[in-house]
């Protein structure tokens, strides 16, 4: 997936931030962003239903799995991140 900078450049972001398919990630980022300013931004709380951990588990794609959390201690933070860390050097 590529982003594009604020002077128009494309950046292509690495295999760890998008995963191996870009497309998937890339729907996840555009029904999670609608969602977001949908409910904060347009103040229409109709769609905070789409910002649950429920709603991402509905969507998520087993080749690129998804999760949403509200909040994280510092040690369940460390394990999440050792976790994820051990995901990425499997993806190499």
């Amino acid at each position: 997936m590529d982003v594009k900078n604020q002077g128009g450049s494309v950046v292509p972001l690495p295999v760890e931030v998008a995963g191996r398919n870009p497309l998937i990630a890339r729907r996840y980022v555009d029904a999670l962003s609608v969602a977001f300013f949908k409910t904060y931004l347009a103040n229409q709380p109709s769609y905070r239903s789409y910002l649950t951990a429920s709603y991402a588990s509905d969507i998520s794609e087993r080749s690129m799995p998804i999760s949403l959390i509200r909040k994280l201690g510092a040690d369940q933070l460390a394990r999440a991140l050792n976790q994820d860390q051990a995901l990425i050097s499997s993806m190499r």
